[in-house]
């Protein structure tokens, strides 16, 4: 299901690990926002529909990848030190975010 994932990892080493977020999911997430409001906007309940439709096939397939990492960072961040660089909305310089390896496993 690498196909879904929201990000992918790019680095390892024996100290930390370099996760890459993927920006597409970010403009998919908009667009299917856009989807929706439009529906309503413009009184097509079969456009809203189509887009609701598609806001729970995201929120299934996509979020639900993302959730054990969204753990292990925020547990990375509380107790180690995680550097972040890059921009979730630019497809040149994506988010990178750098774990401790021992964050990595969910221990």
């Amino acid at each position: 299901m690498d196909l879904f994932k929201p990000y992918r990892q790019i680095e390892a080493s024996d100290e930390f690990v370099v996760y890459e977020f993927r920006t597409g999911f970010v403009y998919l997430l908009y667009a299917i926002l856009l989807i929706i409001g439009a529906g309503y906007l413009f009184n097509q309940s079969a456009v809203s529909y189509g887009g609701v439709g598609l806001m729970l096939l995201y929120l299934c397939l996509v979020s639900t990848q993302y959730l054990s990492l969204s753990k292990r960072i925020s547990q990375a961040s509380a107790e180690a030190t995680v550097e972040y660089s890059g921009s979730k909305w630019s497809f040149a310089n994506p988010l990178k975010v750098k774990i401790p390896i021992e964050f990595v496993n969910g221990s």
